[in-house]
């Protein structure tokens, strides 16, 4: 019989994060930084150096021509109203729960690549 707490039976997210989690705790996160990195004490940034820091956000985000190139992990969302999308999207969470990869990633391009009419402006 097993007895105590099963690591199994943990959110993912909670598995992968206790080990950093209770190094840092125990003030071991240093030993992990080189030596030539600072150990603070940090100050504020200053105006300037946010504007700058802001400024080099917006340059990347313009020259990102697309979400999907920028971020292409993200699955299309189907078109309300379409057949074609909606059986897509089926499919896709079919194979999402079964496990198969393949499928997933024929059906999100099946949604992505399915032509559709501009929405009109109102």
């Amino acid at each position: 019989m097993f007895r105590g707490r099963n690591p199994r039976a943990d959110p993912p997210a909670r598995r992968h994060t206790e080990e950093p989690d209770a190094l840092v705790a125990a003030g071991g996160f240093w030993r992990l930084v080189p030596d030539g990195v600072p150990r603070g004490p940090y100050a504020l940034p200053s105006l300037d150096v946010l504007t700058a820091a802001l400024a080099g956000l917006q340059r990347r985000l313009e020259a990102v021509s697309s979400p999907m190139e920028y971020m292409p992990w993200l699955e299309p969302v189907p078109m309300p109203g379409c057949t074609v999308c909606a059986r897509a999207s089926r499919e896709r969470a079919r194979a999402h729960m079964a496990g198969d990869c393949g499928a997933v990633a024929r059906a999100t391009e099946r949604i992505r690549q399915h032509p559709h009419a501009p929405a009109e402006e109102g």
